[in-house]
């Protein structure tokens, strides 16, 4: 039973991880294009703003979520 927890912990944090990063490569390739519905009220300018705040946050989730399932992983000594 406790492999199936861990097996569904790290399951849950690689689709997490995965859709993080599927996110910054679409953003790699759209992020600067200001979509139709919003043309007249964002500004080019504030949305490379608002690109790069969602670029460095998403980063820092998956650096914090890599690193909270290692840190779990060395305190659950009894799985490994």
């Amino acid at each position: 039973m406790r492999l199936a927890f861990v097996t569904l912990y790290v399951l849950v944090l690689g689709a997490g991880l995965w859709l993080s990063w599927l996110n910054l490569r679409h953003q790699a390739r759209e992020g600067g294009v200001v979509p139709r519905e919003l043309e007249g009220n964002v500004r080019p300018g504030e949305l490379a703003k608002i690109a790069a705040y969602t670029r460095d946050r998403a980063r820092f989730g998956m650096l914090r979520t890599a690193v909270d399932g290692g840190v779990y992983a060395l305190f659950d000594h009894e799985f490994l």
